[in-house]
């Protein structure tokens, strides 16, 4: 049982780190191109946070930051949609 919580903690450090890493990476590259506003970085770091939910799934999803993740994307969901939402309007559609 001590052997799976220690892989456990390994797998959301580097669900971390990858998170870490991407925006490291990514949000200097958007920047590069002055395309830096909060919508992409936002959107930039929910692509980035999804794609690591989907690769660092835990096997059993009782996982205490596994279910605090499901509430962070439907978060994060509610504002991407609310920004479309706005775009959708700023455009008239």
């Amino acid at each position: 049982m001590r052997n799976n919580e220690t892989s456990e903690i390994d797998r959301f450090r580097l669900f971390i780190a990858t998170q870490v890493g991407w925006l490291a990476v990514s949000v200097p590259i958007v920047a590069s191109f002055g395309m830096a506003s909060i919508e992409s970085v936002f959107v930039l770091a929910f692509v980035g946070f999804l794609s690591g939910s989907l690769l660092f799934e835990p096997a059993e999803s009782n996982r205490r930051w596994w279910r605090l993740s499901v509430w962070i994307s439907r978060g994060g969901f509610v504002v991407l949609g609310y920004w479309v939402f706005q775009r959708a309007q700023e455009l008239g559609i």
